[in-house]
């Protein structure tokens, strides 16, 4: 399954992600051969924040300091990083020229090998998780490095990014807005709180009443998720509601260049999935699908059944049954997980625990079984 690639109207809300200051460098499947060699691993993961002191000529840096200014300040900054107590993300906010990362307090995010330059990356694998670096020189300046833990990154990555569900209510004029809007700002305005009360009292994105003229932020209505620092600053007031919306709750309308916006917060998750799907006739894949509702319905559940008795086979039973192509040669792997699926995949796997599966569930692609592998 891929996340939804047409667009009716797309807002462009995050920054294109920049390169960080530590950063570096349709057919159908045919049937498997038997007996398909094991899934690679996973990619080891890890996880840093960092305070970067750049010094004029640096890669990327702003900076005025000479190095050896650069020098000093840095070597201040990891004696007091290395104090008992030390916080980490208020001395980030202090010294940091990384103003991207320093949005949530110095952290990176997780990251494989490969990501970092060099030099990074070293540091990072000789830290103890929690522990905090000596100064690092990597071309774009001196970094202090904090090793996170995956319970301690966990909980940073969730803090720095909000995942909202999104309506537009475009006006006559508003950026992107189409030839058939014609209803002015402050008509646009009242459509949107009327949306807004409609979703407080439980009602769904899907079922907005058509006469409102709610456009879907993203099709399909799935979430997207912002990252705290990254919101692009014409969209500034979308990012601070986001933020400032609890979970599960509805925010006041947002006036953004393309319209007011109304978003609904949603769970945050973080996690490696794999999966299998079997598509039906008249679903999203068009004519990919030769199967029946029913005939995928009850070929998903006899995967699952095989799954079930014998969870070593996975792979194979996704080479088997799965109609994503290429997906038995990874086990179905999706990667990273985070919400931005279609709302129902989102759904079925946002509460798994590591090692736990889904039931059959269904999607407008068709029937999947899903397995969290983290």
């Amino acid at each position: 399954m891929h996340r939804p690639a047409l667009v009716a109207l797309t807002v462009v809300v995050l920054a294109a992600a920049p390169v960080g200051p530590a950063c570096a460098a349709d057919a159908p499947v045919a049937p498997p051969a038997p007996a398909p060699a094991p899934a690679p691993a996973a990619p080891k993961e890890w996880a840093a924040r960092h305070i970067l002191v750049a010094w004029k000529g640096a890669q990327r840096a702003a900076a005025t300091r000479t190095k050896e200014e650069a020098r000093t300040i840095a070597d201040q900054v990891a004696a007091a990083a290395k104090q008992p107590g030390a916080d980490f993300a208020a001395l980030s906010h202090q010294y940091s020229d990384d103003k991207v990362s320093d949005g949530s307090g110095g952290f990176l995010g997780f990251f494989v090998r490969g990501t970092m330059t060099p030099a990074f990356q070293s540091a990072v694998e000789t830290l103890a998780e929690g522990q905090v670096s000596g100064v690092v020189e990597t071309p774009f300046g001196y970094h202090v490095i904090q090793r996170l833990s995956r319970a301690d990154a966990d909980a940073l990555q969730k803090a720095s990014r909000a995942a909202v569900v999104a309506a537009v209510f475009p006006w006559k004029g508003a950026q992107g807005a189409g030839p058939n809007v014609t209803r002015p700002k402050d008509l646009a305005r009242d459509d949107a709180e009327r949306a807004a009360g409609f979703l407080r009292n439980g009602g769904t994105f899907p079922a907005i009443p058509p006469e409102l003229g709610a456009v879907p932020q993203r099709p399909g209505w799935s979430a997207q998720v912002l990252v705290r620092g990254m919101v692009v600053p014409a969209y500034k007031a979308i990012g601070d509601a986001a933020f400032g919306t609890a979970v599960g709750a509805v925010s006041a309308p947002v006036e953004t260049p393309s319209g007011y916006m109304v978003l609904r917060r949603v769970e945050y998750f973080r996690i490696h999935v794999e999966h299998l799907v079997v598509l039906y006739k008249g679903g999203a894949a068009g004519e990919r699908a030769n199967l029946s509702k029913d005939e995928a319905r009850a070929r998903a559940a006899e995967a699952l059944a095989k799954y079930v008795a014998d969870p070593a086979a996975w792979r194979t039973i996704v080479a088997t049954y799965s109609d994503e192509p290429g997906a038995g040669e990874r086990s179905g792997s999706l990667g990273v997980a985070e919400p931005g699926f279609v709302p129902e995949f989102d759904a079925a796997i946002a509460t798994l625990t590591p090692g736990a599966h889904t039931d059959v569930f269904e999607t407008p692609f068709g029937f999947h079984v899903a397995r969290r592998v983290d």
